[in-house]
């Protein structure tokens, strides 16, 4: 571990020891990292007491690096806890509402999705004065993805990783001569890489061949994941999930057609798509016999390394989206999960702690975090995308497609309770998937329910922050939708 004698034997004096964040620096002239640590050493000198960080596990090495570097810089110190990767925001709840003194935590890495119940609860702080006092000028100009960081307007915290859901394809399989020869003829139109769910779907059967053990794909149909397809599906059939008055949308013909569509999709995936969580899915998929998957940054570092048959075999693509009668082809770029910091209510010294939270978001210390290849977060700055390292390690296929993704992302559902509306509908469309219930009572069923939960957390905050929401959907893809 690289303590603060090492750190500053490396470097000759403050200013070679501060890294200057060119892409701010370039238009201000101001060094953001070395303002930051001069505040630090003039109001927190006499700290004692460590800032306790609660992160998901697996990001530890995304932000280790982080802290040796903040505390060899400063003198102060901050404590890494592990927490779970499925729910850092019920730890944060926990934590919060037994009122520890001596075992709290002072900042947390809560999926970006949990920021509106974690707000709306007082669990959290807003942000907004002390982002209004220290973030450097541009800075916001950075960021790719940030509508994760504010609830109704407010400023929550600074996100951490960028998750675009994208699109693998098998190269191998869909640059085969015989295959492109045979699907030009009996489809009438080159076999090229899909911009809507249907023509997924229909390259997905065309390849699909079991009794070969070759599949059409990996899609998720686990209970946890697959709802994000339908996600997907539905915006791809031109219609959001909820009206302007915060109604579900899901039982219009649209919504029971892309459920319909999944459904039929899954026919020509892999046996194992239903039991498969995240690590099944990469190491299936990495076996080279699939012909598409859908993924993360964490997919394409899996799928890049030395246990996948698919080193340098694939392409990448936004998600598939849907056809307008007018308006033509469009495609459903689309961000979910994430990370995000977040400076707790109850923090000792909250000041220090969005500090904090600002220096390990400042271009190159969050690039140094994202470069750390075992690691979950992937880039979200304009400056990750030009980082060597990065670039090594993501590929610079799947770059470009990720920043794409990025810029024209409609977002997720951050609303109250997603995590509970999400799971009934991820419920909902694995059982109409195990063909248990139809597409018509799934949908039904979601509906009732989700209804049911805006009339208890409140149907006038739901609705003006998905207004918020709706106005954030980029144009290219608002203008399809309804």
């Amino acid at each position: 571990m690289l303590n603060r004698r090492d750190f500053v034997r490396q470097t000759a004096s403050l200013a070679t020891l501060i890294a200057v964040d060119q892409s701010i620096a370039a238009s201000t002239g101001v060094r953001p990292k070395e303002k930051i640590i001069r505040y630090i050493q003039d109001h927190f000198r006499n700290i004692h007491k460590p800032l306790r960080l609660l992160h998901p596990e697996g990001c530890a090495a995304n932000i280790q690096p982080i802290v040796e570097q903040f505390n060899a810089l400063t003198g102060l110190q901050v404590q890494l806890i592990k927490g779970s990767l499925d729910d850092i925001a019920s730890e944060v709840r926990l934590a919060e509402s037994l009122g520890a003194t001596d075992t709290g935590f002072d900042i947390a890495l809560p999926a970006t999705f949990s920021i509106p119940d974690l707000a709306s609860g007082g669990f959290v702080k807003d942000l907004s004065s002390y982002a209004e006092k220290h973030e450097p000028k541009l800075f916001s100009n950075e960021m790719l993805y940030a509508l994760g960081d504010r609830y109704l307007g407010k400023f929550f915290g600074y996100q951490a990783d960028g998750d675009a859901y994208l699109m693998f394809y098998n190269n191998e399989m869909l640059e085969d001569q015989k295959s492109r020869d045979g699907y030009a003829q009996k489809f009438g139109i080159p076999l090229e890489l899909p911009k809507t769910w249907q023509e997924l779907d229909r390259q997905m059967a065309w390849f699909h061949q079991p009794d070969i053990d070759l599949y059409g794909g990996s899609l998720y149909r686990n209970q946890r994941y697959i709802g994000w397809e339908f996600w997907s599906r539905l915006h791809g059939n031109g219609k959001y999930p909820m009206d302007e008055n915060f109604d579900p949308q899901l039982t219009t013909a649209e919504s029971i057609s892309a459920l319909e569509s999944l459904v039929e999709a899954t026919n020509s995936l892999e046996p194992s798509v239903a039991e498969n969580g995240l690590f099944a899915n990469f190491e299936s998929y990495a076996k080279g016999n699939k012909y598409c998957n859908i993924g993360w940054g964490g997919t394409q570092k899996y799928l890049t390394s030395d246990k996948s048959q698919l080193r340098n075999k694939l392409q990448h693509s936004m998600l598939p989206g849907g056809t307008h009668p007018s308006l033509g082809v469009f495609q459903t770029p689309y961000f979910n999960w994430g990370w995000n910091y977040v400076v707790l209510s109850k923090a000792k010294n909250p000041e220090l702690a969005y500090l904090f939270t600002l220096f390990a978001s400042l271009p190159d210390t969050s690039s140094l975090a994202v470069q750390q290849q075992n690691g979950f977060f992937d880039p979200h700055q304009i400056s990750h995308y030009d980082n060597p390292r990065i670039r090594e390690i993501y590929t610079d296929g799947f770059l470009d497609i990720h920043r794409s993704s990025l810029e024209q992302s409609m977002p997720d559902f951050q609303v109250i309770a997603q995590e509970r509306y999400m799971r009934i509908l991820s419920d909902a469309v694995y059982a109409a998937d195990r063909k248990l219930v139809s597409a018509e009572y799934a949908m039904q069923a979601v509906t009732t329910k989700w209804q049911e939960i805006t009339e208890e957390v409140g149907r006038n905050k739901q609705t003006e922050q998905w207004k918020l929401l709706r106005e954030s959907y980029p144009q290219h893809l608002s203008e399809f939708l309804s």
